[in-house]
Formats: C-alpha cells, sequence, structure tokens
C-alpha cells in the first residue's frame, strides 16, 4: 500500500479530516460521497401470496436458514410444494435483495437470480435509481451496517428488526461509476473464495471416501493383504487414567464438542449441572461422551490437553499399542455409518446415556497394526489438508471484510489499489 494511503487510513482513524473529506454521522468520507436513509434509497415489497397455488407452489423458497451468515451465500433450497408450506410468503425476483429481518447479529442477505417466494421473517427489497443492487448487498453484509442492525435489536430488546427501524439505518453512496468498480473489485474476492470452497469440498469428498473404503476394507493400500479380524472394543483398550479430583477450581476442565469438533476448554467460572466426580485425563487416552458420542462426542487428548479433568459423562481409555493403533481407531469409531448402525443403543431402549459396558461390546474389524498405522497416516493427511484449506479460506474472508471496511467508506478508492 503506498505511504500516502496508509497515512491517510493514520489521520481518519485519529478523527483528523483529509483534504477532499468530509465528517459524517457514519464517519469520515469523500466530499462527494452521500449519506442516506435506506428508506429513501429502496423500495421494501409487501403483500403476501399463497404458496399452495400455483405459480408461487413450483416456486423455490428461500427461508431465513438457506441463507448463509454473513457470505450471502444461498444453500438448499426446495420448491414450496416440496416443503409443503402453507402460510403466506412474499414474491421476490432477479432484481430483489433479500434480508433476514429476524436474528440480526447472523448478518443474513442474499441475491437470488431467479424469481420465487421467501419467508414472512424476510424483507423483499428493491433499490431506486441512486444505488445499484450488488453495491447495496455488499453494503448490507458490511461492519458498518450489521453494527446499525445490533445496536437496533440491543435498543428494542428483539432480536428482529420492523420495516420503521430499518427505513432509519444511514448507507454511505459513491457515484454509481465508484459503485460499479467497488462491486468489480469485490466480485474478484467472491471469485477465489468460491474457488478455495470448492478446492476445501473436494478435499472433504476425497476424504469421505477414503473413510468409507479404507476403514471396511473395500480398498487396501499397496502391500496389505492379510484378513481382517473381528473383534470388540474391550478387546484392545484398558481403562483410563482414575485420578479423581476433590478441588476441581484447581484445574482446567474439558469437554468434546460436536461433530467430532475435538476437545474445548469449559470456562473456570462455570456453574455444573451436577455433582459427577471429576477426573486428571492423560495424553494419548481416547475420550467419549456418554451423553452425545451418537453426535459426534469422541477425541484423544494431546498434549494441550494434559492434566486436565473432565466428569465422568466422559469416558477414558487407553488404547493397547501392541495390537491397535489409537488414530485408527478414533477414525474407525468416528464413521457416521458406524455409529448409525449402534445408534439404537440411545434411541431404542430409552437410555439417556451410552453405558461405558455397551461402549467395551461394539465389535470392530481390525487389519494388522501395520495397515492400520497406514491408514491413520492417510486419513491424517487429508485432515491436514482440509485444516489448511479452512485457514486459508478465512484468511481471504477477512481479508476481504477489511477491503469492505475501507471501500465502503472510501478511505481507500479502488483505483488507488
Amino acid at each position: 500500500m503506498r505511504k500516502d494511503i496508509r497515512e491517510r487510513i493514520d489521520r481518519i482513524r485519529r478523527g483528523e479530516v483529509p483534504e477532499g473529506y468530509k465528517k459524517t454521522k457514519l464517519g469520515i468520507i469523500p466530499e462527494k460521497w452521500e449519506l442516506e436513509s435506506f428508506s429513501d434509497i429502496v423500495v421494501i415489497e409487501g403483500g403476501l401470496v399463497d404458496p399452495k397455488i400455483e405459480p408461487y407452489a413450483s416456486m423455490y423458497h428461500i427461508g431465513s436458514e438457506n441463507i448463509e451468515k454473513n457470505t450471502g451465500r444461498i444453500r438448499d433450497v426446495k420448491r414450496a410444494v416440496e416443503q409443503g408450506l402453507i402460510s403466506g410468503k412474499y414474491e421476490f425476483d432477479e432484481n430483489s435483495i433479500i434480508y433476514s429481518k429476524i436474528r440480526p447479529k447472523l448478518n443474513k442477505v442474499c441475491i437470488p437470480n431467479y424469481k420465487g417466494i421467501c419467508s414472512a421473517d424476510c424483507y423483499v427489497i428493491k433499490v431506486k435509481e441512486k444505488i445499484l443492487k450488488k453495491y447495496l448487498y455488499n453494503y448490507m453484509l458490511s461492519e458498518y451496517f450489521y453494527k446499525q442492525a445490533q445496536a437496533c435489536s440491543m435498543r428494542t430488546k428483539m432480536p428482529k428488526i420492523n420495516r420503521k427501524e430499518l427505513g432509519t439505518f444511514k448507507i454511505i453512496i459513491p457515484e454509481i461509476e465508484e459503485q460499479e468498480k467497488i462491486n468489480t473489485f469485490l466480485e474478484m474476492y467472491d471469485r477465489i473464495i468460491d474457488l478455495q470452497g470448492e478446492k476445501l469440498e473436494n478435499v472433504r469428498k476425497k476424504k469421505k471416501w477414503l473413510v468409507q473404503n479404507l476403514l471396511t476394507g473395500k480398498k487396501r493400500l499397496a502391500g496389505f493383504h492379510s484378513l481382517w479380524k473381528k473383534v470388540f472394543i474391550k478387546d484392545v483398550v484398558l481403562e483410563g487414567s482414575k485420578e479423581k479430583v476433590d478441588n476441581i477450581k484447581s484445574y482446567r476442565k474439558i469437554t468434546i464438542k460436536l461433530n467430532f469438533g475435538g476437545i474445548e476448554f469449559l470456562n473456570t467460572y462455570r456453574k455444573m449441572a451436577d455433582t459427577r466426580p471429576f477426573y486428571v485425563r492423560k495424553k494419548g487416552e481416547i475420550i467419549v461422551g456418554k451423553q452425545n458420542y451418537f453426535h459426534g462426542s469422541i477425541a484423544i487428548v494431546d498434549e494441550e490437553f494434559d492434566g486436565t479433568i473432565c466428569s465422568n459423562a466422559i469416558m477414558s481409555f487407553l488404547v493397547k499399542e501392541n495390537c491397535c493403533d489409537k488414530y485408527f481407531l478414533l477414525y474407525y469409531l468416528s464413521q457416521t455409518d458406524y455409529i448409525n448402525k449402534k445408534s439404537f443403543l440411545a434411541n431404542g431402549t430409552g437410555q439417556k446415556e451410552l453405558s461405558e459396558n455397551d461402549f467395551l461390546n461394539f465389535d470392530i474389524r481390525l487389519p494388522e497394526l501395520e495397515e492400520q498405522k497406514a491408514i491413520a497416516q492417510v486419513l491424517a493427511t487429508a485432515d491436514r489438508e482440509i485444516e489448511l484449506l479452512k485457514k486459508q479460506l478465512e484468511q481471504i474472508k477477512r481479508e476481504k471484510k477489511a477491503m469492505m471496511q475501507l471501500l465502503l467508506t472510501g478511505i481507500v478508492r479502488v483505483d488507488e489499489k
């Protein structure tokens, strides 16, 4: 970034007004840019339609749940008739912006490229001549619009924005030509984000294929041919640490995230819901949530969590390293198909918790130890690739967010980039 641009950014952040800029309610912006109320630059459509009749029954329906927060991406839409919708909906077309009026902290806004209907919990917005649809969409995804929405919901103590409040929001508007330049620049970031997202999805699909084939013996790694053996978990594990803790305030407490999300620390001052005993967890132990194993509550204690504690609502085991690789076992027990086959233990018997005895009597199929390690290594490599791509994607999103904050206020101009 040029020296003069950095100096301008620093001056504006100090509250100084550089030449060619002016001070407004939303901060310092270029002199030729305008500050307008939302109600003056858009029309919010009204009039509900019946999703049970044509043509609306055959139209795609967008609900708040179909809009990805902070990105504007539309996910998993279905036609109204497929969803059996009966309550009134709003109609939209290719010129519409859809904004979710509920839970504004989720920041859900999108611009569909087709005609359809949307939930009555959304606003259908059409822009007037002064502002481009894509520019307003980008602005509504920005920090400046988000802060106004948050302030509104806090002021009214309702997680919802009414039409009158929305109309008072202030929007920074450059000339149309500059709006187009900003849109083009941000579209470049969107393309990069989409490409990175596709890479990530492809690697996830690759890992899913590996899990479905390598962990079932359908596909074998080169050099391995021996038969897999059926054993029970109790045959390959030992009881984990039983070092009981009396003064739990002296230890860091952990729990297991759902959906195979790993381990996380509990707030030290969190009030415990029960009086269960707490035990010290050791590096290398496999820990399993009694209540939530079927929702992906399983993990291995690594160095970061060595010496922490958890309640006896979480089972703990040490793997017999002479016959089983702990990482292979973790991957094996994390298979969706495997978990679904065992889920009757939580649902069919009315048990609220998976008992340790039932878990230990789960049957598994094991190849020889060296093949276990080789399979675990392949899957771990896929996991590392996924994590790297996720970090890269988040970094690109942060860069876009930072550029939006600069471009949508005119602190930096597209031609200066």
